[in-house]
């Protein structure tokens, strides 16, 4: 596969976020928090919905031309599994 041009890699970023899980020994996901390596964290959920969530509302407040990385419209959207 050819490397992509510099015009190409323009229009790209790299984004990081951490997960941070706390599972039941049985395998049931019981909490975590979206950490921005960034800005910190950013949002905590119950499940794997709102796990989900979170990590999606992370992204598009990133995609987002907000000044401060965590603080997009998207940050502020209300989800009931999600904790901010």
């Amino acid at each position: 596969m050819p490397e992509p041009g510099p015009d190409a890699l323009a229009d790209r970023r790299q984004l990081v976020v951490i997960l941070r899980l706390v599972a039941a020994t049985t395998g049931r996901l019981l909490y975590g928090e979206v950490i921005d390596v960034e800005a910190g964290p950013t949002g905590r959920f119950a499940d794997w919905r709102g796990m989900t969530t979170a990590v999606r509302r992370w992204l598009a407040d990133e995609l987002t031309d907000s000044p401060e990385p965590g603080h997009g419209p998207a940050a502020h959207e209300p989800e009931s599994h999600v904790e901010h």
